[in-house]
């Protein structure tokens, strides 16, 4: 009796198995991520994607994301900020980045953005902009077609100056931008040169002008933008002998914008 009755436990228990659905061997299913990539930071290899909802999702990419455009391979390093994704993630446990990039589909495509001018390069023929999506500095190619006005007159890349405000449209695929719309901000001064000192409890950096003359004091907040070379970073990545640009309101001293050189090792 006792016999029986445990082949029909084992039965019944293989029975309910065989009727369970299947678990996958991991707990984090891979994920599906649509929309246009609105900022890359080249320095902590996070991404960031603006759904067709207006959502924002971080993801962090590696040497391993496999990248195809129009279907053939291509380097992750081919990803432009513009480009409509559809990337596969393994999702994390949590955080601002959602999970790390595996694969995706690259479709280069129209984008317009805004930001501020970092540099000007007319032999080269190209412009950097600081994008409001924050991420790494875009670089934009200029030529003959392209469309140029500041202050609503008609402009060359010449004209264009650091800290312009810029509304920029281009191709992804090329970076070729096809118009830049500057606007001068006549409010705020500017100082290139060595950082002489910094003060981390009142977020002041001291700079020794590189064109002569008395120390500058410029405030920084929670609304100024640091770039170091052409990634992002904060008050706290500054040093004491850094060459910097900043971009500040007369009346207040206050820096809306801070641009420091890296040295290369």
């Amino acid at each position: 009796m006792k016999r029986k009755l445990l082949f029909f436990i084992t039965t019944m228990f293989v029975i309910f198995s065989l009727a369970m659905p299947s678990m996958p061997a991991f707990a984090l299913t891979t994920r599906t991520a649509r929309g246009t990539v609105i900022a890359i930071n080249k320095r902590t290899r996070v991404m960031t994607v603006r759904n067709t909802a207006g959502g924002r999702i971080q993801l962090r990419y590696t040497a391993n994301t496999k990248l195809t455009i129009r279907g053939r391979a291509v380097p992750i390093s081919r990803m432009h900020v513009g480009d409509r994704l559809v990337m596969s993630y393994s999702p994390s446990a949590g955080g601002a980045i959602k999970g790390t990039a595996v694969k995706g589909d690259d479709t280069p495509g129209i984008f317009e953005f805004e930001g501020l001018v970092s540099a000007v390069d007319t032999a080269a023929g190209t412009i950097d902009i600081a994008s409001e999506h924050g991420g790494s500095i875009v670089q934009l190619k200029v030529d003959a077609s392209t469309v140029i006005t500041r202050d609503h007159a008609p402009a060359t890349l010449a004209d264009l100056v650091f800290g312009d405000k810029v509304h920029a449209k281009y191709n992804s695929s090329t970076m070729l931008a096809s118009s830049i719309n500057a606007e001068s901000d006549t409010d705020n001064d500017e100082v290139e040169g060595v950082i002489a000192a910094l003060d981390s409890a009142t977020g002041d950096i001291t700079i020794t002008p590189e064109s002569g003359g008395a120390d500058v004091v410029v405030h920084t907040d929670a609304n100024t933008s640091f770039m170091f070379d052409d990634s992002p970073g904060a008050f706290s990545n500054l040093q004491v002998g850094q060459q910097v640009e900043a971009k500040y309101d007369a009346a207040t001293m206050l820096a809306s914008y801070v641009e420091a050189e890296v040295e290369s090792d």
